[in-house]
């Protein structure tokens, strides 16, 4: 704002003097407009101080002259003197020139390469795109490999097709046994042979390595390879029951007394000795300890039904309408294996 100043005079010494001071601004305002949505976003400087970007709407700029700068890449940068009033409004459309070159960018079409320029990711494999005029340095990285790099210089309006060389894999060795041995050997999902496994050509990360044994448990582990070294792994693989148990009726299965679950139902425990129950409403309970491994065959069990009813109050009545034509009534109760039972026979007419 522009100063203000003048005079003042002290003349009573009861009352409060009001002095009211308006302050004229010493500044106009700035607005820019982009030509068309696509150059939104433009980076708007005003002497080379960042006011935002573009479009912009009456942004306070002091009374003078400055000067605009607007970039946007893949442009030329726009710069403009301009003069700023007290108060004005001052209105500027940027003109941008295109500074940029359609390049294509390959690497073996490998997806798992990644395209860079000047350290900013690209895509993967193949790229094609816009970019700025210039000096730039176009790398290709894949995890594991040796990068490969290009300096190349971009020139406007010239087509450009830039072939990269793949990048060059780094390796280190593992060597796997296993006990048991002839166990398949799988790296990172994909079967790559049987125990003793030596590899000296495991490309330098992490990988994951999988032994897997028929009638035997599997054994997993994730490593890290790394350059010029040897990773050792052993492991002892147990084995392991996968047969079914199935019985006559549907029968909760317990497995040293843990349920299990329902018949039929498959073990999956390593080799060992085990308490196996069945237990079924109304049957016999079925309960042997037993051997489980990888010689287990499927097994069958027969329950039998348990007659003796258990902690039951019963009654009964019947009539006989031929013969004797008699009545009859009856109750009595269980308690586990004891029966207590007390019948009454009457006749349904005199009797000689």
């Amino acid at each position: 704002y522009h100063p203000a100043e003048g005079q003042v005079v002290i003349n009573d010494e009861k009352n409060k003097h009001k002095l009211s001071v308006v302050l004229k601004q010493a500044f106009g305002y700035l607005s820019l407009k982009s030509p068309s949505k696509d150059f939104d976003g433009a980076e708007v400087y005003v002497d080379s101080v960042r006011m935002g970007n573009t479009p912009l709407q009456n942004i306070p700029v002091g009374s003078g002259v400055h000067t605009l700068y607007v970039t946007k890449k893949l442009y030329k940068p726009f710069v403009k003197e301009f003069s700023v009033t007290d108060s004005a409004f001052v209105n500027i459309i940027p003109t941008f020139e295109p500074n940029y070159a359609e390049v294509t960018i390959s690497a073996d079409d490998d997806d798992e390469i990644q395209l860079f320029d000047n350290a900013e990711l690209l895509g993967n494999g193949k790229w094609q795109g816009r970019l700025d005029a210039g000096e730039h340095y176009i790398e290709a990285r894949k995890k594991g490999h040796r990068p490969t790099r290009k300096h190349v210089t971009i020139v406007a309006g010239i087509k450009s097709e830039i072939v990269m060389d793949c990048p060059t894999p780094i390796y280190g060795s593992i060597q796997i046994s296993s006990i048991p041995t002839g166990a398949d050997v799988y790296i990172d999902n994909k079967r790559c042979g049987v125990t003793p496994y030596v590899n000296d050509k495991i490309i330098i990360g992490e990988h994951r390595i999988e032994l897997r044994k028929s009638s035997h448990r599997s054994e997993a582990e994730s490593i890290v390879v790394y350059e010029g070294q040897t990773h050792k792994i052993t492991k002892s693989l147990t084995d392991y029951c996968n047969a079914m148990l199935d019985a006559n009726v549907k029968a909760y299965v317990y497995v040293n007394d843990e349920y299990m679950g329902m018949t039929p139902y498959r073990f999956n425990v390593v080799g060992g000795k085990y308490k196996v129950k069945l237990s079924a409403n109304r049957y016999s309970t079925y309960s042997r300890k037993m051997k489980l491994d990888a010689n287990t065959k499927d097994m069958h069990v027969k329950l039998h039904r348990n007659y003796v009813r258990k902690n039951e109050f019963y009654f009964n009545f019947g009539i006989t309408p031929v013969g004797v034509k008699s009545w009859h009534a009856g109750m009595g109760f269980y308690i586990y294996n004891f029966n207590m039972e007390c019948n009454y026979i009457g006749n349904m007419f005199k009797s000689e």
